[in-house]
């Protein structure tokens, strides 16, 4: 009674029963406490992080609130970059490999160190042969950018997402969040400065990932021992090197708009898009929470029951697409609204960044569960081109238009190339079509039909 409770309840979200079967009570507690605790996270950091964007961006007005976007921006690629990609390949390994937790954690921590050093040094060369007009700017991506030698305490978070013990991640990063925002409120309201915001915003992610490590000391109790084997760390890179391209290709091809505004418009222009990149990325954030909480449950079936797999599959577009289009919809008819209200009227102008903005987080939705499925079917090259051509596409047409119509042509150029990477993509590749047609199936609400039929066979 119970188990047709749980499979009604989760064919009410668009899994089919069929795929649904082959979990228990215990995986769908665990399953549903995950996703409780990440959507706790979002929520929290949506209501506190929005109330302290708009403080930071009505202080700082678009000209300084421009800078420091801009310095975010650029921080973001040498962050991501420092990650190597391999997030999901080491979240794979620790749900695959239990007993060797201890050198799979050890020797990406090793690679991360060696890679955070040599990125650290290397964004600095770039930043100070940057042609800026302030300095702001220079010490502002200085600042920031020294949470990318922190960045390798970020491993530790991958052991509690594997092990779906995330609620002491939540727990670590939104008391972080708390105390961090409430000093930036402070300091807007004494009326400190610029700077001080800047390295607030630094030691919120510094301190975070640091907790993390020591909580997965005390959550471990030690039962763990590190260590770093050399064939580990080829396995690693050899599993990873497509997603380190990918990844950073990925994160230029979704900052390039900012950079390139910047560049072409100035970076007051970037003051103004950015608060509706802000809003947008909001959004964005919402993929993830569903796909980091179910992957750990449905990748052990894609051997023992291959078609529930690619049902759960097409159940988490359907899921995911059924959220966000909605969510589209309605900030691109009331993002005028949403702007003034939110950031006042001197941020007007990025209502119509919204307007676009806002059919963005589709197309990211389906980046995420396509990316996750293509590294389970180790197909990470074929994510690594369609990165690549994303960007190629994203900065030609940002070129042109940014030229042609300022702002709102990069809105358009990055909506553009997300919907020809993201989508019209899969249709040129043999081992991508079958994602093709799990889109295809999830944008156009084919599912609804296949829904109300399985669910009138299971009645029967």
């Amino acid at each position: 009674m119970i188990r047709d409770l749980f499979a009604g309840s989760l064919v009410s979200v668009c899994f089919l029963y069929d795929s649904i079967q082959v979990m228990n009570l215990k995986e769908y507690l665990g399953v549903f406490e995950n996703i409780f605790w990440l959507s706790a996270d979002k929520l929290s950091k949506i209501l506190i992080g929005v109330t302290v964007v708009v403080a930071v961006a009505r202080y700082m007005e678009p000209s300084g609130f421009g800078v420091f976007s801009y310095a975010q921006a650029i921080v973001a690629i040498f962050l991501l970059v420092s990650t190597l990609g391999f997030d999901t390949v080491v979240v794979r390994d620790l749900i695959k490999y239990r007993k060797s937790e201890g050198e799979i954690l050890g020797s990406a921590l090793f690679i991360r160190f060696c890679a955070s050093v040599v990125i650290y040094l290397t964004l600095c060369l770039f930043i100070y042969n940057f042609r800026s007009e302030s300095d702001l700017l220079l010490w502002s991506v200085l600042i920031l950018g020294i949470n990318v030698i922190g960045q390798p305490f970020k491993v530790f978070s991958y052991w509690f997402e594997a092990r779906l013990k995330l609620k002491y991640v939540v727990w670590i990063t939104n008391t972080n969040l708390i105390v961090f925002s409430a000093l930036k409120i402070f300091v807007i309201y004494l009326d400190f400065g610029f700077y001080l915001i800047v390295w607030l915003t630094m030691l919120e992610l510094l301190l975070s990932n640091l907790f993390i490590y020591l909580a997965y000391i005390y959550i471990s109790k030690d039962t763990i021992s590190l260590s770093i084997k050399t064939n580990r760390i080829k396995e690693l890179l050899r599993d990873s090197w497509p997603l380190i391209i990918s990844s950073a290709v990925w994160v230029l091809y979704t900052r390039v708009d900012q950079l390139m505004v910047g560049r072409v418009l100035g970076e007051e222009a970037v003051g103004i898009y950015s608060a509706a990149v802000k809003i947008s990325d909001i959004v964005s954030y919402l993929p993830s929470v569903i796909v980091v909480s179910l992957i750990p449950k449905i990748l052990p079936y894609k051997k023992s029951n291959p078609q529930g797999y690619e049902e759960m599959f097409q159940g988490l577009y359907n899921l995911v697409l059924s959220l966000l289009i909605p969510i589209a919809l309605f900030l691109s008819l009331f993002s005028e609204v949403i702007i003034k209200a939110i950031f006042g009227e001197i941020y007007l102008q990025s209502a119509d960044v919204l307007r676009v903005n806002a059919w963005m987080s589709i197309f990211f939705g389906m980046a995420v569960i396509s990316g996750r499925y293509l590294l389970n079917e180790n197909k990470q090259r074929l994510s690594m081109i369609r990165h690549i051509f994303g960007l190629v596409v994203n900065v030609v047409l940002n070129y042109f238009l940014i030229k042609l119509y300022g702002m709102i042509g990069a809105a358009y150029a990055s909506l553009i190339s997300l919907f020809l990477a993201n989508y019209i993509f899969d249709v040129f590749f043999k081992d991508t079509r079958k994602v093709f047609k799990q889109k295809t199936i999830a944008l156009t609400f084919i599912w609804v039909f296949s829904l109300f039929k399985s669910r009138g066979e299971y009645g029967s």
